[in-house]
């Protein structure tokens, strides 16, 4: 009977496809599969650790609002409120710990995986998750942030535990539960939605992706409760800010206006039309989906272009995974549903120019999950099952890729992190940013606490000097328009345009003493002829056109002249960057030569602090004067300048 018995499971073994034989072993070597992504993914975190701030500057604001909400002076609030109320705790006891810190994030990487593993395993078929997970632990765009200080490594977290706590209010099905076991769930559900809602404000998808997901399924009690059980922690939270930080509205309503702007580092330009939301969204769907997305999976480099008919395939597909889903699995209709709704809000609210891979980071491994569920669905069609291995094959390749990128950027830190550990904090950053830390390093020996320093990325500044600083991160651009249509509504002045040649004949002279206040902006041209245009009431101008004519200066009298110009030029009004330096009261200005391109040297930096020093001397001859400067002229340096008295 026995060896009856044996053959039976014998013959059934065989019967059995390859991934349910596949399913089959994972689901026996749970224990050792969980061990090896822990294993994995801490081994790799450690390789790829980064002792240093990154120069995103994202990361250092989060510690920096941490310390402000610790002393008492800021609720924040601009990146999302949690992670730096979470880093204070950890701050409290062991201060400005950037080490620690990182290490906080390491364990939220690894804990993520591990819940992600456990909160999937139910509702997806061994073999998927396994393989998922496992590719997540090797993969080098998720474990560099294992050593950062960015909100996705708890963003990643409680996301996993929101999950979790779902699919258990799903599979368990609370009807059958005692009132008090509950409402204890929907209790512990409101809170992880409500931290991860506060954690970063597209949180707020899965708040809507439940209602949105019971509401399809008729399940309205659960909806309410859903949302309920958010507001009961949402609310007070709300109340908190109000009475006791004084901060009124939900928190996010300047980041989406920031978001919503044409150009978020010059609000004059306005709020961004309808069409241009539109276009936004389409632009962004390009950078995010043909390319970012694919550069998380190693399968595109983050330099390459981007391709509108691979979105347009992939937009294609989701719909089709979706039409496919809403019959076949509740559980993953509902990933796509949250997915879909936070791509969604990110390609509206997030600027073209920012264009950061870990916007999309936190749900490329839940688009995995969903694409590799369809397709392992289909293969167990009879028709397709031969096929089945090629599912596996994909997994293995994908993870190959990412183990072989993550092993060459292992590589490539082991040098700066052997460094860092024996002292030297600024190996690894390249010239631009060396010159900008050693600017911050000599201001905080140098400078009293009670001085008022200006300087582009004042979070990393304070990361390293340990001091607060102003940020001068706007840009004080106008276009000729802007100048032209200034000009016209000031009818009591005559406006005299002068080229950059003629300027510094006046300097010469040393009559632009006595005429730098008719400066009323300055036109960049971009083959270096500027042009400056002068107000002077009659009385000036008259004096100002004969000193012009007595040097054999050339001028024109004609606004209408300056509508020639390129729209590629822009302008600056030197009031305006005087008045943003009194306003600030600022004592000293850090310019670095940042790149605008991090990973090359070329002519293109982020100017718009040179732009301010430059447009501002020119009326002010005397305001500045340099004090220190580190790097060479052509060695991308940092010069750090005295402001003189302001009037």
């Amino acid at each position: 009977m026995v060896t009856q018995d044996k053959k039976n499971k014998a013959i059934n073994s065989n019967k059995s496809s390859f991934l349910e034989k596949s399913d089959s072993f994972f689901l026996r070597k749970e224990n050792l599969i969980v061990f090896i992504i822990v294993l994995l993914s801490i081994f790799f975190s450690l390789m790829l650790f980064d002792m240093k701030v990154s120069i995103a500057g994202d990361d250092s604001g989060y510690i920096l609002s941490a310390k402000e909400f610790l002393d008492g002076t800021q609720f924040p609030l601009w990146h999302g409120s949690f992670y730096p109320i979470f880093l204070s705790f950890f701050m409290f006891f062991g201060g400005v710990n950037l080490l620690l810190f990182k290490c906080v994030s390491l364990l939220l990487i690894v804990g993520q995986l591990v819940i992600t593993y456990f909160a999937l395993k139910k509702v997806v078929s061994p073999t998927i998750v396994g393989l998922s997970v496992l590719l997540f632990a090797v993969n080098y765009s998720l474990l560099y942030h294992s050593s950062q200080t960015f909100s996705e490594p708890i963003f990643l977290f409680i996301q996993s535990c929101v999950l979790w706590l779902f699919f258990k209010i799903e599979n368990d099905r609370t009807e059958d539960m005692g009132l008090n076991k509950k409402m204890l769930m929907f209790l512990l559900f409101g809170l992880s939605m409500f931290l991860l809602v506060i954690t970063r404000n597209i949180g707020i998808s899965i708040v809507l992706a439940c209602i949105l997901f019971f509401c399809i399924n008729k399940r309205f009690g659960y909806a309410i409760y859903t949302f309920v059980s958010f507001l009961v922690f949402y609310i007070p939270f709300l109340l908190y800010k109000s009475f006791y930080w004084h901060v009124k509205g939900a928190g996010f309503e300047d980041q989406l206006l920031f978001g919503l702007y044409k150009d978020p580092y010059n609000s004059s330009k306005g709020i961004e039309t309808f069409s241009g939301i539109i276009k936004r969204f389409c632009i962004n769907s390009d950078l995010y989906l043909s390319r970012n997305l694919l550069d998380i999976f190693g399968l595109k480099d983050e330099m390459s272009d981007v391709s509108t008919s691979l979105t347009i395939l992939m937009y294609i597909l989701f719909i089709a995974i979706g039409i496919y889903l809403f019959k076949k699995s509740k559980e993953i209709f509902f990933l796509l549903i949250y997915v879909g709704i936070s791509l969604a809000a990110t390609f509206i609210t997030q600027q073209v120019c920012w264009d950061q891979l870990r916007l999309i980071l936190v749900f490329a491994p839940l688009i995995l999950v969903i694409i590799a569920f369809t397709i392992n669905e289909l293969l167990k069609k009879d028709i397709l099952k031969k096929f089945q291995p090629f599912l596996f094959g994909f997994f293995v390749v994908l993870f190959f890729i990412s183990f072989v990128k993550t092993v060459k950027c292992a590589k490539t830190n082991y040098t700066s992190l052997i460094d860092n550990v024996g002292g030297n904090s600024l190996s690894g950053y390249s010239p631009d940013w060396i010159h900008y830390i050693e600017a911050c390093l000599w201001i905080k020996v140098n400078v009293p606490n009670d001085k008022i320093v200006g300087i582009r990325k004042p979070d990393i500044g304070f990361i390293y000097s340990n001091r607060n600083y102003v940020g001068i991160v706007k840009s004080f651009d106008v276009t000729v328009d802007d100048i032209i249509n200034t000009c016209y509504k000031n009818k009591a002045k005559t406006y005299t345009i002068l080229q950059l040649n003629d300027v510094k004949k006046l300097k010469s002279l040393d009559s632009i003493y006595k005429y730098g206040e008719y400066m009323t902006a300055i036109i960049f041209i971009e083959d270096g002829n500027y042009k400056f245009v002068y107000g002077c009431t009659e009385t000036q101008n008259r004096t100002f056109t004969s000193t012009l004519k007595n040097c054999n200066i050339n001028y024109v009298q004609n606004l209408e002249s300056l509508k020639n110009i390129s729209l590629k030029n822009f302008a600056m009004f030197p009031d305006s960057t005087y008045a943003f330096i009194k306003r600030n009261k600022l004592q000293y200005i850090v310019n670095a030569s940042l790149r605008s391109f991090s990973k090359e040297k070329t002519s293109s930096i982020i100017g718009n602090i040179s732009k301010m020093l430059i447009t501002t001397s020119y009326k002010y001859p005397k305001l500045f004067q340099t004090i220190k400067q580190f790097g060479s002229d052509n060695d991308e340096p940092a010069t750090i300048y005295l402001v003189g008295k302001l009037q």
